[in-house]
């Protein structure tokens, strides 16, 4: 079985291709697979593979580059012995690269030990970092004190921002998902009630060189909690402007709440702002789902006992 697919010019509403690649086998379970599109109309097909500490196999990303619809070009990038605890992909079509950055894990994937980035050129050359966590790190993240281990835990990859140089910038959130049961009987199992509480804790983001090379990285503490909610008002909303970048987000998860983002520059200098406020608007923002419009300008939509509204905002 392969994997067959089709590209769309979105310019002209167009099919510029649709063919089925048999040199591509998908593999299913502890295999995830990304696409990328560049602004040329190039298709990168990326597979994880082998990433399990139990196998002898080298944990590998294929990379697969179709142009047009002719035979993909098969590359591959290896992650040196270590396993991926999350990744994300993006290409640059500036500096005309597939460039991958994420957390990567040592001798458990319950936990991460550090971070990395990748980046593979049009001709499949490909270069690969990987930066260990440091335990002052670590503490401020995780918000202790005593002696811990150099590793986190429910973190992931939310943002890649492609640098102008050739690097990267890697926006990392916290979350956490717990359920447990309320009201629970031995005569009465009907009245069992299960409450699901989620909570979008901190962010840390990591700014690499082209070379590699950590230039600068940040955490950025917002903490919010909710529960019964599916979690749909939390996390964050990035917007970018010319010259820095708008991390967005409800202070506190309930209808009358403080808008508030922190403004990032290129240095890694962080500023935090009120945004705007709820207070006796009957809006329920859910933040995260804003689109920009403009360099300048978000649209925020609110959903409220089943009301809709579209909240325009400037930054």
């Amino acid at each position: 079985m392969g994997i067959q697919g089709f590209l769309i010019d979105l310019k002209n509403f167009q099919l510029s291709w649709i063919n089925k690649f048999s040199g591509i086998r998908k593999k299913f379970g502890n295999n995830p697979f990304f696409f990328e599109v560049t602004n040329n109309g190039i298709v990168y097909f990326i597979q994880s593979d082998n990433n399990r500490k139990s196998r002898k196999k080298d944990h590998i990303y294929n990379v697969y580059k179709i142009v047009n619809d002719q035979l993909p070009q098969p590359f591959s990038v290896s992650m040196n012995g270590k396993q991926t605890y999350d990744i994300n992909f993006k290409y640059d079509n500036l500096n005309q690269q597939l460039i991958g950055a994420g957390l990567f894990s040592e001798k458990s994937q319950s936990y991460a030990n550090g971070s990395f980035f990748l980046k593979i050129n049009d001709t499949g050359k490909s270069e690969i970092t990987f930066h260990e966590f440091d335990i002052g790190f670590v503490k401020e993240y995780l918000n202790k004190k005593r002696f811990i281990r150099q590793r986190i835990a429910d973190s992931y990859v939310k943002e890649l921002i492609s640098r102008k140089d050739g690097g990267v910038i890697m926006i990392c959130e916290r979350i956490m998902n717990n359920s447990h049961y309320n009201g629970q009987t031995t005569n009465q199992p009907e009245f069992i009630l299960k409450s699901n509480d989620f909570s979008n804790i901190d962010l840390f983001i990591t700014s690499f060189h082209p070379s590699g090379e950590i230039h600068w990285k940040k955490i950025i503490h917002k903490k919010q909690y909710s529960y019964n909610d599916g979690g749909v008002y939390s996390s964050f909303f990035l917007a970018k402007t010319p010259s820095e970048l708008r991390i967005i987000f409800n202070d506190e998860i309930k209808t009358e709440t403080t808008v508030s983002d922190y403004q990032i520059d290129i240095l890694g200098n962080a500023k935090r702002n009120s945004l705007l406020n709820t207070k006796y608007h009957k809006l329920r923002l859910l933040v995260n789902e804003s689109i920009q419009t403009g360099s300048s300008e978000i649209i925020i939509p609110s959903l409220d006992r089943k009301i809709l509204k579209l909240v325009k905002v400037q930054l």
